[in-house]
């Protein structure tokens, strides 16, 4: 072991830094110098080596043993195979270890040293630095690790494009497989050798780039793979006199490209609604007119007569047209689910003209439907729109025509549920089959396998989110080039009783006055007629202020308004609100063309308040009315 020497500005430390005096110099690097004398076996260290270790110059007793204790035990052995390496004459060494002071702190320190030897090749001196490189080590830590948690890749490239450094979500997004550093920026980005071709020379390329900052166009890049993405790449100059760098960031917009596109399409969605929304409104006006001045034709003429029998054709096209705005005010808003008991088979007959004139003629439709089916409760208007949805989807498998079947039959029992009794839907198609892969995602919004003009990618979420409203299951089955099929579980309704279909009952009418608003005249003239025949005392406004005019001036009380949702100036709740604060027991009932009335907020809205949709015939306002007025407190 060498022996133990202080040695502080000893003439071998001296002479290994010239004839100077070195000490300042080194105090100021903070740089400390170690000498290993072999022949004397002597180890002389410098005061900044003794402070680096946290010790006055001269408080350790030097060894190679005392040195090594203070390295950290992980360390000892590289270090010792190190040192011992050089010293048979192996090169220098050059590494980092760990050492405690003396104060027990825990610091990194740099190590570099030689061997020195004679004319002959015999070693002579073991001679080297230390440098305290902690906070180097902590920063370096610091920049890894901020690197390491960036999601876009960072790179980083010298004037000729060669990569110094690149962040770990490189290779991630990239999918390389090794460390790309020391390879050409566009070997791993082939986009940029437009840049590169274009310029001539990546510093001319480089700097083109970097004085845009970021590239004016999202790029398609390649990944090893040959699979692509939508990329963003900033590009940032990092010049001084020792170094000239370029910092290439790329960030996948992939998400970000999807979600606008989703935000695009649900904007686009949502003024389809609203026009959907507008012409229902509009038509269900006119509706109203043509299903009450014929159910009033039908009044005054006999069943024998020719014209209670076109009469009769007119209802029925009513009716039909009825039906096709209501699918219109289901696409422009979601509409409150309103379940019944339902004969799942009336609704699949009364549905199937529709369902064939959505397929065409080069498919075969084809209904099985089991007549002891179980009723259920469910809405039957969602349930005919999960049905269209569920056969539009099968149609569009089938480019060249095919066979469809849909059939109804009683399930008494499922996996997990088998006490529960169902009924059960079973829509299967000869189409083109669903991968393997893309089954798990067929029911998320807005995902699709068809081009953007084939389809939205709502059909099937719509139909699986009110399935599961309704409480039922949807499951697939499909196999490439075997067809699809859709099961849909519904459960059967516990409150089995239906009410036996009966006559309607006798209209009944009354006196009361009854105030009409609705900006369409059409409408008001066919209310007030609808009214007016059954006994009622009834008057009609275009608007809120001839309506509040009519009421201020009238000497009897106003007993039921019937206002639409939405008028010109405010809405029909607004006017109730007004009305009621001369008559607070007045009755409402709203009328609305395109959609349920929202909830209703006012404070004055209480249970006299009822919603009638347009259309309606004359019978059931005339029922709706005479209902409402009954359900007033009895007067004292």
């Amino acid at each position: 072991m060498p022996d133990s020497q202080a040695g502080v500005g000893g003439d071998s430390l001296e002479s290994s830094v010239g004839h100077v005096d070195a000490t300042p110099l080194r105090s100021l690097a903070q740089l400390g110098l170690f000498d290993w004398d072999l022949d004397a076996n002597r180890l002389t260290w410098s005061d900044e080596l003794y402070r680096i270790y946290g010790y006055q110059p001269g408080g350790l007793s030097l060894s190679l043993d005392s040195f090594m204790s203070h390295v950290h035990p992980d360390d000892r052995t590289r270090v010792r195979e190190a040192v011992a390496q050089t010293l048979h004459g192996e090169g220098a060494f050059h590494h980092l270890e760990r050492i405690c002071r003396c104060d027990g702190e825990w610091r990194v320190v740099e190590s570099r040293g030689r061997l020195v030897t004679d004319s002959e090749g015999n070693g002579k001196r073991l001679i080297g630095a230390c440098m305290d490189v902690t906070d180097l080590e902590r920063s370096d830590l610091l920049l890894r690790t901020i690197l390491a948690s960036i999601p876009d890749a960072i790179i980083v490239v010298d004037v000729q494009g060669e990569i110094v450094l690149a962040n770990p979500a490189t290779s991630t997004m990239l999918q390389i497989q090794t460390d790309c550093v020391g390879q050409i920026a566009d070997q791993v980005l082939p986009c940029l050798r437009v840049f590169r071709d274009y310029t001539g020379a990546w510093p001319t390329a480089l700097d083109d780039m970097s004085a845009m900052g970021r590239l004016p166009h999202e790029l398609a890049i390649v990944r090893a793979d040959g699979s692509e993405f939508p990329a963003e790449i900033t590009i940032h100059k990092m010049a001084c006199e020792q170094c000239n760098l370029n910092v290439i960031v790329v960030r996948d917009v992939s998400e970000s490209k999807t979600l606008r596109e989703q935000l695009a399409f649900a904007q686009r969605m949502e003024a389809i609604g609203r026009l959907a929304g507008g012409i229902a409104h509009d038509f269900n006006n006119l509706l109203t007119v043509i299903v009450g001045s014929n159910d009033l034709v039908l009044l005054q003429t006999p069943p024998d007569s020719p014209i209670h029998e076109h009469a009769l054709a007119i209802q029925d096209a009513a009716k039909r047209a009825a039906n096709l705005t209501k699918q219109l005010v289901a696409f422009s808003r979601r509409q409150v689910m309103n379940a019944q008991v339902l004969d799942t088979n009336e609704l699949i007959r009364g549905a199937q003209l529709l369902f064939s004139r959505v397929l065409g003629n080069d498919i075969n439709f084809q209904c099985d439907l089991s007549e002891d089916l179980q009723p259920i409760e469910a809405d039957p208007g969602q349930l005919e729109q999960v049905l269209l949805n569920l056969i539009i989807n099968a149609r569009d498998a089938m480019p060249r025509g095919g066979t469809m079947s849909l059939s109804a039959r009683n399930c008494p029992g499922v996996p997990g549920d088998p006490q529960r009794s169902w009924v059960e839907l079973r829509l299967t198609d000869t189409g083109t089959g669903i991968a393997a892969e893309v089954l798990p995602r067929i029911f998320e919004p807005f995902f699709s396998t068809k081009d953007a003009s084939q389809g939205s990618g709502l059909g099937l979420a719509v139909a699986h989110g009110i399935i599961e409203q309704m409480g039922g299951r949807i499951y697939v089955d499909s196999a490439p080039g075997e067809g699809t099929t859709m099961r849909i579980l519904l459960p059967v309704t516990r409150n089995a009783d239906r009410s036996p279909i009966c006559d309607m009952p006798t209209i009944r009418g009354g006196h009361e006055t009854i105030l009409v608003v609705d900006e369409d005249e059409a409408v008001r003239s066919i209310v007030r007629r609808a009214l007016a025949v059954h006994g009622y005392h009834v008057l009609s406004a275009a608007g809120p202020r001839e309506a509040l005019d009519i009421a201020r001036e009238l000497s009897t009380k106003i007993e039921l308004l019937v206002t639409d949702a939405i008028l010109p100036s405010m809405t029909g709740e607004q006017l109730a609100a007004i009305l009621r604060g001369t008559i607070p027991d007045l009755c409402v009932i709203y009328m609305s063309g395109n959609a349920p009335l929202p909830p209703l907020e006012n404070e004055s809205s209480t249970d006299k308040d009822m919603f009638l949709s347009k259309p309606f015939f004359p019978a059931d306002l005339a029922h709706a009315v005479r209902e409402h007025l009954d359900r007033r407190e009895p007067k004292p």
